[in-house]
């Protein structure tokens, strides 16, 4: 009897034996690198397949798709940190052979090394990626179609195929390989229509307002039902962002065009504050949204005195990833002030106006200076706006007299009115 069950069990696991399991790895740019992984699977009776991908590329996929004869396969993603991987297990149809596909696209591996770049002109991107994923006895091929890529580096040597693509393999991967690549693309991941921001210089204290509009993310475009249930594997969405404001901000105040949000929060340190904001719902491939952000700050953070002027230093970077198409940048300095420089990195693609804007309780304008900045990438910008001016003490007098006459003036009339209505 135990002979016939062990008979029996051996049959079963033959049954379960892979017979035939060859990878085709295909890497090409729409506009960012795209991975698409083809198997062909031979065998009796399988239930499920398993391969191993890094775990720090797994954490950056979207869309991690598996399909055989139009149907999306189940799959399960195990993270095994210990060996810095994941395994992916996918269910299979009970059939004798099986092909499917998987496909994912990742792209914060993408690391944008110009320092200045405009809309009009291609990006350079340095890009890093393994070139099979590991599964028992198997046979893979990478192709590598060139696109737009300047130089390559990698541990294995490939053979051409014609003039645009270049093979690796077949070879049996036992571990990791990677390769490293620049390559030029049109388009960034995360892009700005619009931002204004407007630094208020008042008598104590910095205040600053940003308007956000149509924060995208260019990632791959979600291509079915979206689903609350499966952000795990749906990949790459913005969740949430933090940018670096002054040290020292506090009293933020976030709302999304959709309404007040209350739950960004500023975290403080000696040399710096970060702001993290949420939007009301993560950004899929395709998806935006706009906002606006308020905050104040010491005024002693920008600005200081030199003898009988002060010096305002502002840094020009908002400090979002991505591309901005139009950036506004206003400093409104205090009624009366008299500006004597402005200085800051002359760009081809900075606009520069200074006017004055009435102010409330005073007849001394505020002089406004505001840069336009277009189309540019602003993630490594460090350029510095520094403005030079000078109080007037007379404006502030002035201010606090009307101030104090228009509130009293009100006081008055409040009195005389509940005195008639009494009466």
């Amino acid at each position: 009897m135990v002979g016939v069950i062990l008979l029996l069990f051996i049959v079963y696991c033959c049954h379960a034996t892979i017979t035939k399991n060859q990878v085709e790895v295909n890497i090409d740019f729409t506009p960012f690198p795209k991975r698409t992984m083809e198997f062909f699977v031979e065998g009796e009776q399988l239930k499920q397949y398993h391969f191993t991908l890094p775990l720090n590329e797994s954490l950056q996929m979207t869309q991690f798709t598996c399909i055989e004869n139009d149907k999306e396969l189940q799959f399960e993603v195990v993270a095994k940190p210990e060996n810095k991987t994941i395994e992916v297990i996918v269910d299979l149809p009970d059939q004798q052979k099986n092909k499917f596909t998987c496909k994912y696209l990742h792209i914060d591996a993408l690391e944008n090394y110009p320092k200045e770049r405009s809309l009009s002109e291609k990006y350079k991107f340095l890009f890093t990626t393994h070139l099979c994923p590991l599964s028992d006895h198997i046979k893979c091929t990478t192709l590598f179609n060139l696109g737009s890529t300047q130089s390559i580096a990698t541990s294995i040597k490939p053979t051409t195929e014609g003039s645009s693509r270049l093979k690796f393999g077949p070879y049996e991967p036992t571990e990791f390989k990677f390769i490293k690549y620049h390559f030029q693309s049109s388009l960034h991941p995360m892009t700005y229509d619009r931002i204004q921001k407007v630094v208020n210089i008042n008598e104590n204290n910095i205040y600053v307002h940003m308007e956000i509009d149509d924060m995208k993310n260019n990632g791959a475009v979600l291509n079915k039902e979206f689903n609350r249930n499966d952000f795990n594997y749906e990949g790459i969405y913005l969740k949430d962002f933090s940018m670096e404001v002054e040290v020292n901000a506090y009293n933020l105040e976030y709302r999304d065009s959709t309404g007040l949000i209350t739950t960004g929060h500023l975290i403080s340190r000696p040399k710096s504050t970060t702001l993290y904001l949420p939007p009301r719902y993560p950004l899929l491939g395709g998806w935006k949204t706009s906002f606006e952000v308020n905050y104040n700050y010491p005024l002693d953070v920008s600005v200081q005195q030199i003898n009988e002027q002060k010096r305002l230093a502002i840094p020009l970077k908002v400090d979002f990833k991505g591309i901005v198409s139009n950036e506004e940048v206003d400093i409104v300095l205090p009624e009366g002030a008299t500006i004597t420089s402005i200085n800051y990195p002359k760009r081809s693609y900075i606009e520069e106006t200074i006017y004055n804007q009435p102010s409330f309780g005073t007849y001394y304008k505020k002089p406004i200076v505001r840069l336009i900045l277009k189309e540019v990438d602003m993630s490594d910008n460090t350029d510095i706006l520094e403005i030079y001016y000078k109080e007037n003490p007379a404006a502030k007098r002035t201010k606090s007299i009307i101030v104090a006459f228009l509130t009293s003036s009100i006081i008055i009339i409040f009195l005389l009115y509940a005195k008639i209505i009494n009466n």
